[in-house]
């Protein structure tokens, strides 16, 4: 009894390897991924290397380009399936970085130009854009917030000059543009105001000079033009 508990034991904690090629996987005893994985382009330069526990990833996953760059570099928190991703282009310089929760972008993610400035930063959740949304000028200077809601943009909408004065306000409501919006020029004047109604202009929308006296009025119905009318 005694031979047969132990045969049985060492059977349930056995690890096979499985080679393909010149790639180092390994499975347990019930075909889940376990120990250090690694794997190759066919020039035998190292593609990805990390390591399973319980078919889970633990610590941290390399990936890299075939030139032997570093593509990317996971770290997880233990078991969770949360990790901090780290992306780079194949020259080495860091594209973006944030957190994937379970293989999906999450919480904030910030992207970077081939200068290194920073372009944007995205919220997520579960995969989908949930929250604010900015682009940024090289001085650094917001230059668009936006807002989503589950992968549909919802609202407010701003975009900026590059000294920091606003340029447009606009609501989105269900990804398309819904109620006042109000344009500015580099002087913080409005330059044209007027309503959208589902993503299209609707109704009276006025146009101004440089000095912010009105030009015209311009009168639309569900995003057709049917009237202008000069003010001066």
């Amino acid at each position: 009894m005694k031979k047969l508990f132990l045969a049985a034991l060492f059977i349930w904690n056995t690890v096979w390897p499985v080679y393909s090629q010149q790639d180092e996987i390994y499975f347990d005893s019930r075909g889940r991924k376990t120990g250090i994985w690694k794997k190759y382009y066919p020039n035998k330069q190292l593609k990805f290397e990390g390591k399973f526990e319980d078919d889970i990833e633990v610590g941290v996953f390399r990936y890299y380009y075939e030139n032997g760059q570093l593509k990317s570099e996971n770290t997880y928190r233990g078991k969770s399936g949360i990790c901090y991703s780290k992306q780079y282009d194949a020259s080495g310089r860091l594209l973006a970085e944030g957190i994937y929760n379970k293989r999906l972008k999450d919480s904030i993610w910030t992207y970077y130009s081939e200068t290194g400035h920073k372009i944007s930063t995205e919220s997520y959740s579960g995969g989908k854009l949930h929250g604010p949304v900015l682009t940024y000028f090289p001085n650094g200077k917001i230059a668009e917030r936006k807002e989503y809601e589950k992968g549909v943009l919802s609202g407010r909408w701003e975009q900026f000059f590059e000294d920091g004065s606003r340029s447009l306000t606009a609501i989105y409501v269900a990804g398309k543009l819904h109620g006042e919006a109000i344009y500015y020029s580099t002087l913080g004047k409005i330059r044209a105001k007027g309503n959208f109604r589902n993503g299209v202009r609707n109704g009276d929308w006025f146009f101004y000079d440089d000095e912010g006296r009105p030009e015209r009025k311009e009168t639309y119905q569900e995003g057709f033009l049917i009237k202008t009318t000069k003010l001066n």
